[in-house]
């Protein structure tokens, strides 16, 4: 399919515009995902050729993951076309390649029912937020029965127990906020732990209990094992 370069977003396909969208929500993609979410029983050559097709026009650029996988952010035509930073074009850094990709995965595992926030939509959300806080990553889980926002953990390698006691001072950060004590009670908050081995899970799991926790507080423990060669190669 022959397109104009200079193509603006509202020219492109349905589902092209669609992999953009998820690109700028969830800062990058691959292949495997963007099959997963707009190309079902597709073959995955039509999955290569339109993302190829996306790199050519400017809306995506890809980068090496582990090989022969690629990442996919977004190019600069999309982030200019979405009002964003040229930041988003470039590749991610040793510590945020492993932690989007963590989150990408855990968005993708449960489509439908969990999706990344922007911080705006964070701030929208939870106007009593902090700055810095809004800054970390977030999730929004839905439910027949409620919304609950998902603050996530990456574990990057670290000892289960400083992961133990770095969720300890997220929550800490924000126990003293009245709005953040009334999500606890409602249930409407829950810490998100994303790790690369589930005997590594079920370490953290133990050091999370040697800690007191506000009643209410709830935790979700995810693991993926293909984050481990991401991590290893970023490190």
């Amino acid at each position: 399919m022959s397109q104009d370069k200079n193509q603006p977003v509202h020219r492109l396909s349905t589902r092209q515009r669609q992999i953009v969208e998820h690109v700028v929500r969830d800062r990058l993609t691959t292949n495997e995902i963007v099959r997963e979410r707009f190309f079902d029983e597709c073959h995955f050559t039509a999955v290569t050729r339109a993302t190829a097709e996306l790199c050519s026009l400017g809306w995506l650029t890809a980068f090496p993951l582990v090989y022969p996988t690629q990442y996919y952010r977004l190019g600069k035509r999309a982030a200019s076309a979405f009002g964003l930073t040229m930041h988003s074009t470039l590749p991610l850094g040793p510590q945020a390649l492993p932690t989007e990709y963590a989150i990408l995965r855990y968005t993708a595992t449960h489509q439908g029912a969990v999706q990344r926030l922007t911080s705006l939509e964070l701030q929208e959300r939870h106007p009593w937020y902090e700055l810095k806080g809004i800054l970390v990553p977030h999730c929004l889980r839905r439910s027949a029965e409620r919304s609950i926002t998902e603050l996530i953990r990456v574990d990057l390698g670290g000892p289960a127990d400083h992961i133990a006691r770095k969720c300890k001072i997220d929550i800490n950060a924000r126990f003293v906020i009245e709005e953040f004590r009334e999500l606890l009670a409602n249930g409407e908050f829950q810490l998100v732990i994303i790790t690369s081995a589930t005997e590594k899970a079920s370490m953290i799991n133990s050091a999370l209990k040697a800690h007191d926790w506000p009643k209410g507080m709830l935790f979700r423990l995810v693991v993926f094992t293909d984050l481990l060669p991401i991590i290893t190669r970023s490190f």
